[in-house]
């Protein structure tokens, strides 16, 4: 298995057309697997890492909960919501999701490569207009931007090992 990697969005990417906008704040990262995973085996690992359950925990707290049969029921396209997510765009190897009511946006894909599958998860944020007309981000993204990469490389190394664990 690579190491996750920063990398610019593929041109194929429901998150594109943000990451090209320069007044988005846009990520993502790749790592390649030794095996073949497909989107709803990607999304259930990826929802079910230790620290993600944490987070939805921490989201249900705010008073949005997720269970194992909502991950479940999103890997396998039944539902087009987790907790906090909307699916904004999903095909056969990727999800765009919008966190309701923001400015947020998460994003994963997958795709075939020669003896395995690349893994890709990305995020976005559009900048807030101000009264004026111009366009900032919030303190907090400003603030926990570092944090935000590397959580992001922690959340996709960990759905990487876990998929070529299942996968092995």
């Amino acid at each position: 298995m690579t190491p996750v990697t920063p990398c610019p969005f593929p041109e194929s990417s429901a998150l594109a057309h943000q990451a090209a906008d320069p007044d988005h704040y846009a990520d993502c990262y790749t790592v390649d697997l030794p095996c073949e995973a497909d989107l709803s085996a990607y999304l259930t690992a990826f929802f079910s890492l230790p620290i993600m359950r944490l987070e939805r925990w921490i989201i249900s707290v705010m008073g949005t909960p997720s269970t194992v049969q909502d991950v479940a029921a999103l890997a396998s396209g039944a539902a087009d919501s987790l907790s906090l997510w909307q699916v904004e765009q999903r095909t056969d190897d990727q999800i765009a999701m919008r966190v309701s009511g923001g400015l947020i946006r998460t994003w994963l894909m997958r795709e075939d490569i020669a003896n395995g599958t690349r893994l890709y998860f990305g995020s976005s944020v559009e900048p807030i207009e101000k009264p004026d007309g111009s366009k900032s981000h919030s303190w907090g993204v400003k603030a926990f931007g570092g944090f935000h990469q590397l959580y992001s490389r922690i959340l996709l190394a960990g759905a990487a090992r876990r998929l070529k664990r299942i996968k092995s």
